[in-house]
This record gives C-alpha cells, structure tokens and sequence, in this order.
C-alpha cells in the first residue's frame, strides 16, 4: 500500500515539473525564443523560391501595369492591361510549377 502512494507521488511529482518547465517556458521566454527554439525551426527547412518567384511575378506585373496606364488609347491601354494580366497568371503558374510548396493541394496548370 505505501508503495503504491510512493509511487503516485512520484508520478505526481513528474507530472509538476513538467507542467511548471512548460509555463516557465511560456511566461518567461520571448517569443523569438520560443521561435528560434523550436524543434520544428531546425528540422523543418524553408525554400523560398517559390515565394521569391512569386515576388518577382508581382513586381514584373506592377511595373508593365503602370506602363499600360500611361497609354493614351483607351483600347490599347485596355489591351495592354489584358496582356499584362494574362503573362502574370502564366508566371505565377509557373511558380506554381516549378517550386510548389504544397504539392496536391495547389493545382500545377
């Protein structure tokens, strides 16, 4: 019998430290400690080049899409426009192609 309750408390006893190093942990540790910290950070490698590719579509596209507002012709401008949309699907598809980040969830064209 007291084997039995020496060995609850020591399951007890286990039991507290952890749940005290668990909020120690969150009330004491910065958030770009605790993002740095974790396990997942350091095993869990990011490639940005969808994301770099992506930015690069963004930019190409805002800088053709002001091109086309400085057109005079409403219909060449609105054709420009159109253009411009049309290759700034292509290249994100293309992003989505070469570097896509959650393949089955994300259609490749």
């Amino acid at each position: 019998m007291l084997e039995n309750h020496v060995e609850f408390l020591q399951e007890q006893s286990i039991d507290i430290q952890a749940k005290s190093q668990a909020t120690s942990n969150l009330l004491f540790q910065s958030p770009m400690d605790a993002f740095f910290g974790a396990a997942g950070f350091w095993q869990d490698p990011v490639d940005v080049g969808y994301s770099e590719c992506m930015k690069g579509c963004s930019k190409r596209y805002v800088v053709r899409r002001d091109a086309c507002d400085e057109i005079p012709d409403e219909a060449d401008r609105t054709s420009c426009n159109t253009n411009v949309s049309n290759n700034n699907s292509s290249c994100k598809s293309e992003c989505v192609e070469q570097f896509n980040p959650f393949p089955g969830l994300l259609p490749v064209p």
